[in-house]
């Protein structure tokens, strides 16, 4: 829900990977939408039992999924600074980012529920447009908003 009208590549990304995994169209229904340019996406959303099941689990206490809730999606950074511990996922994230790997996290109420690893592909002849351009005495660099682990692992491939 949170990622529905999203523009950038990788929120229609996890859209279509939604929709096609849970065979539906429609999600909860969001409101208060705020885009935090480079970090994430937060909104308000009901409606998630229809997607998610009647439960979840919460720090031991079991809190019901219907109703309003508060949803982060976004990169590790953005959870953090809205107060969503991640340190749990941290062996699994950094797995990811060093094959490559975007990781995308999604908090429900303040509380870590999942993550997305997605990966554009380096594209065949970025390797020989490099030598061309460092033949030319160009200097070549790369530039990204993911995390350093992620950049080099493109950047070695």
């Amino acid at each position: 829900t949170a990622e529905v009208g999203s523009e950038h590549p990788v929120g229609m990304a996890i859209v279509k990977y939604a929709r096609e995994s849970l065979k539906c169209e429609g999600f909860g229904v969001g409101r208060e939408f705020r885009v935090e340019p480079g970090l994430g996406v937060r909104c308000r959303v009901s409606g998630l039992e229809r997607v998610v099941g009647m439960g979840r689990r919460r720090k031991g206490k079991g809190i019901e999924v219907v109703g309003d809730h508060h949803v982060l999606v976004g990169n590790r950074g953005f959870l953090t600074k809205c107060g969503v511990d991640v340190g749990g996922a941290d062996g699994v994230m950094k797995g990811f980012e060093e094959g490559g790997n975007t990781v995308v996290l999604i908090a429900i109420d303040d509380v870590l529920v999942g993550m997305f690893a997605v990966r554009d592909s380096v594209k065949p002849e970025a390797s020989e447009v490099i030598d061309v351009l460092r033949s030319m005495e160009i200097d070549v660099v790369m530039l990204t908003g993911d995390n350093e682990r992620t950049a080099k692992a493109i950047a070695d491939e």
